[in-house]
């Protein structure tokens, strides 16, 4: 299970309400249950662009993760909005 990693992005589409209910409040437990099991070194954020754009803004769809999915610590955002692809990035690359 180690290299498996989550993109955490398209609120909109793990939504049950309409896709444009922002803050996608339904889709929190499914990020939290996520998150629980695999940790934020597991995790990546994406914004799901340019697709994103027909039901929220780009800053809507980091505030989703940012401010709504407030069960994730903010020290560990860095993770998850970087860190993480950065680090699996540098070990796919010394793999070559």
């Amino acid at each position: 299970m180690e290299n498996i990693f989550i993109k955490l992005s398209g609120f909109a589409y793990a939504t049950a309400g309409p896709k444009w209910d922002f803050p996608y409040s339904d889709t929190h437990e499914l990020i939290r249950a996520q998150y629980e099991h695999y940790g934020p070194r597991r995790m990546c954020w994406g914004s799901d662009y340019p697709v994103v754009r027909f039901y929220m803004t780009y800053r809507q769809a980091l505030e989703a993760f940012r401010t709504y999915c407030d069960f994730i610590p903010a020290t560990e955002h860095a993770w998850i909005l970087g860190n993480t692809l950065q680090q699996l990035l540098a070990v796919a690359g010394s793999e070559r």
